[in-house]
């Protein structure tokens, strides 16, 4: 009984510790997080998918916090029933001594979401193949993919009969372009993955397989800014190189992970503080095109659609995809003068 009680105490100090690591990371949180979403939910979000996987207290908060950054960011809700993006717990043993941390993982639902936001993309969709299906794949010059499921056999939910993953993308210029992947490419992925024998890939099998070739299938798709960082944070935990992008600045955050070596938080904040890269022209086009959407925004157009529409009669027949930074910031320009005479 004594014993019970002790890890029950254990496990509520575990808990309050996040709840408070988290409370004193809102306005961060809030600061980097997606238009439609608050720091209230996800941090209610969090909190409950604590309790319901008591692994993830034994992790840092410190490295929850940072998952829970990067999520927002990229507008993705962890631990929803739609397996958008899952919080896994992992052994760092680049650290002395070795600690548990969090790592972020993105799902094949919350891949498609983020591409999907470039605006170029009309569908896109993948499918695992088991045993027993009809598969058959032609490349060249009229690439052809066949797949009639066989709906009769009862091991479409067994990932041990899992034999090929495919993705497809049709963009909206009329272009189809697909991956495959075998099951030997996907089980490599998983193996050079620090999360491989843990988290989704352990529960949830079949998604995460199905995830690897929208992945690499999104590298020759249009891309949505939120769609390259997530690229970008994937490849970096896999690797193990994955550094938080935003500056932390919590009180008491510098006992959340043993000191010692380039890993310690001190060599992390000092990293994220660095003065950043000359921006190249894509940064720039972005920070046009994030401007561009607020001023719509402004003026309650806020449909994808209409706004293109808009913009190509702004400026004579542009599309928005051709525009140069020029042109967007002087449509930018025209519709906040719009907007001061509406509210003048």
């Amino acid at each position: 009984m004594a014993d019970e009680t002790k890890a029950l105490t254990e496990t509520q100090q575990r808990m309050n510790k996040l709840a408070n690591m988290l409370e004193r990371s809102k306005g961060n949180i809030q600061q980097v997080a997606a238009k439609h979403m608050t720091a209230d939910r996800m941090i209610k979000i969090v909190l409950g998918a604590a309790s319901r996987k008591p692994q993830l207290l034994e992790c840092t908060p410190l490295s929850i916090v940072k998952a829970v950054l990067i999520s927002a960011e990229l507008g993705l809700e962890p631990e929803s029933s739609l397996g958008d993006y899952y919080l896994v717990p992992f052994r760092n043993n680049k650290v002395n001594p070795p600690v548990m941390e969090a790592q972020g993982i993105i799902g094949y639902r919350g891949l498609i979401n983020l591409a999907r936001r470039s605006g170029q993309i009309s569908n896109l969709y993948a499918y695992p193949v088991f045993q027993g299906d009809e598969f058959s794949v032609e490349l060249g010059l009229e690439p052809k993919l066949i797949h009639k499921p066989n709906w009769e056999k009862d091991n479409r939910e067994d990932p041990a009969k899992l034999i090929f993953v495919y993705a497809v993308a049709r963009l909206k210029d009329g272009t189809v372009e697909f991956e495959v992947m075998s099951r030997r490419e996907v089980d490599g992925i998983r193996a050079r993955s620090r999360s491989g024998q843990s988290g989704p890939w352990v529960t949830d099998y079949i998604q995460m397989a199905t995830k690897c070739p929208i992945r690499r299938l999104c590298k020759r798709l249009p891309l949505s800014p939120e769609l390259q960082k997530g690229l970008e944070v994937q490849e970096q935990n896999e690797a193990g190189t994955f550094d938080i992008p935003t500056v932390i600045d919590i009180e008491g955050a510098e006992d959340e992970r043993p000191s010692g070596g380039t890993d310690g938080l001190k060599a992390t904040l000092t990293k994220a503080t660095k003065k950043p890269a000359p921006p190249t022209l894509d940064d720039a086009r972005n920070a046009a095109l994030q401007k561009l959407v607020k001023a719509y925004e402004a003026i309650e157009i806020v449909n994808q659609d209409e706004q293109e529409a808009d913009f190509a009669r702004r400026t004579g027949g542009t599309m928005l995809e051709d525009a140069t930074v020029a042109e967007i910031e002087a449509v930018i320009t025209s519709i906040n003068a719009e907007f001061d005479k509406r509210n003048a």
